[in-house]
């Protein structure tokens, strides 16, 4: 079983539960990611960026064909918020997914990310933030999450890190 972390920006509560698998450019050449049955846990950043920028109200949208919708954009966590198993391969998105576009889904009239479905999803309470998960990596307390986009976990860090999640 190979335990992986994945960054997800602050979404709001009533379409979270749709919105739990992991996403992956399309243009970025990564050696592996997740497989099916691999486990990944989801860090919630605390805000949306697109470019360096702040994502607000008006650049959030819930697009599923035909129809999209506008939403607020909560402040998010800063830590692990829960796990999930990976449930499909890597596959394009389609026009029938659920997604949200905080304004870099789409390059013309085409997607410029993949998803990767996950199912059983499980929160965690207490949530595991920032410093106690670096340190629970081997990494200083203080270190930015920007690495953890699709981060695999070392083997030697899988057990004690699912423990504190559990």
């Amino acid at each position: 079983m190979t335990c992986w972390i994945t960054t997800h920006w602050p979404v709001p509560a009533d379409v979270a539960e749709s919105m739990r698998h992991v996403y992956v450019k399309t243009d970025r050449h990564l050696c592996s990611v997740p497989r099916k049955g691999d486990i990944v846990l989801l860090y919630q950043a605390k805000i949306a960026k697109v470019h360096s920028k702040r994502v607000h109200k008006a650049e959030l949208w819930r697009r599923r064909k035909p129809t999209e919708e506008l939403l607020d954009v909560p402040v998010g966590v800063g830590g692990i918020i829960g796990r999930m198993t990976v449930k499909e391969e890597k596959r394009d998105i389609c026009d029938d997914d659920v997604v949200l576009d905080y304004g870099n889904l789409r390059e013309g009239s085409g997607f410029i990310w993949e998803i990767i479905p996950c199912h059983k999803w499980c929160p965690c309470n207490p949530h595991l933030l920032r410093g106690g998960l670096m340190k629970a990596i081997g990494k200083p307390r203080d270190t930015p999450p920007r690495f953890l986009s699709l981060y695999r976990v070392p083997d030697q860090f899988v057990p004690a890190l699912l423990g504190l999640i559990a």
